[in-house]
């Protein structure tokens, strides 16, 4: 006879990449949206952006499930041996949407028309959140910093993305006066990424 575990693994829905474990956000639909369309133009995923949750990872599920009118596609423990996904990547998660002065060249480039208004980067973007155990600024894992390579690598190989510093960025990069992804070393990120493509050949 299957046990209860048993029971609840066969009703999991499965995530878009294999290591994340489906959650899902909330059910009433307030903290993303479906598809990547906006004014009947569709959108393209072009690029992913690192932030840093004041929280642990269950902390984080508890809150984009509940109370959140934010949310990201993946949410990383601070150990790095877990990952939710909240949002498809198909569809909008509201991770990046408000403009302070932004810096990230690939946000600056992407306009409704040239020389026009910016193009929120919820359209374009996957966003990834990592725990910090309420510690923004304090030192990040091994298994974190790994777990965050690894999926941003299958991303960008999904989507035909060229891992660099201009698609793979941090929130204060949009946002400036927040400082996130506080101590994530997105750079070190960044070149993980580039080794795993040089490895895959």
């Amino acid at each position: 006879m299957p046990s209860v575990d048993d029971i609840l693994s066969a009703k999991r829905i499965a995530a878009d990449r294999s290591l994340a474990v489906w959650v899902g956000a909330r059910a009433d639909g307030v903290n993303f949206a479906i598809g990547r369309t906006s004014y009947l133009r569709p959108f393209k995923v072009k690029a992913i952006v690192l932030h840093t949750s004041t929280a642990s990872l269950g902390s984080m599920k508890n809150f984009f499930t509940n109370d959140a009118t934010t949310s990201a596609h993946y949410g990383i423990s601070k150990d790095g041996r877990s990952v939710y996904q909240f949002v498809r990547e198909a569809n909008q998660s509201f991770h990046a949407g408000i403009f302070d002065h932004p810096t990230a060249p690939l946000v600056l480039r992407t306009r409704w028309f040239p020389r026009g208004p910016l193009v929120n980067p919820n359209l374009w973007s996957i966003g990834i959140e990592h725990a910090d155990d309420g510690d923004p600024e304090g030192p990040r894992t091994e298994g974190q910093i790994e777990k965050s390579a690894e999926i941003c690598f299958r991303i960008c190989q999904g989507y035909g993305i060229t891992p660099s510093r201009e698609t793979i960025f941090g929130h204060h990069e949009i946002r400036a006066s927040k400082p996130c992804p506080g101590s994530l070393p997105v750079a070190e990120i960044v070149k993980r990424v580039q080794r795993k493509f040089q490895m895959a050949g």
